[in-house]
């Protein structure tokens, strides 16, 4: 592939369109069978079956607090070597909730994409802050 950090941006706005419309098998097929999950709380070997069965959970919360679709509004890539490519990512949470004002929360998190063959896969998922911490904070979820 001549520039795999080109093909990544499609990638992503591929994944913001599945997470949107609820598509969770797409979504998964973006992981690879195991992958590391990385965040301020550590890092962990994840498997792509596990993470499939947690999803519709998270994506149940994340409604009843009434977030709106997560919306990609920026996007760097790093080409690694001709096989990975680095991502950096931010990504707006909306929330909207009967007798509150609209919260927006940025989320910010790094992929590393093999992008040696097509489909390409996310083999590294690192979330730069607590999300959970941060809803609690913000009082979008009860501690």
């Amino acid at each position: 592939m001549d520039n795999p950090s080109n093909a990544v941006e499609p990638f992503f706005h591929a994944l913001e369109q599945e997470t949107a419309s609820g598509d969770m098998a797409a979504l998964a097929e973006r992981f690879s069978a195991s992958f590391m999950a990385a965040s301020p709380n550590g890092a962990k070997i994840a498997q792509r079956s596990m993470f499939v069965e947690s999803m519709p959970a998270r994506k149940q919360l994340f409604d009843k607090l009434g977030c709106r679709p997560a919306r990609l509004v920026s996007l760097e890539t790093t080409a690694l070597d001709a096989r990975y490519t680095l991502a950096k990512t931010r990504w707006q949470l909306t929330f909207v909730r009967e007798g509150q004002e609209q919260q927006d929360v940025f989320a910010d998190s790094t992929y590393l994409v093999d992008t040696g063959a097509e489909p390409f896969q996310i083999i590294l998922y690192l979330t730069s802050q607590d999300l959970s911490k941060v809803l609690v904070e913000r009082g979008i979820l009860p501690s």
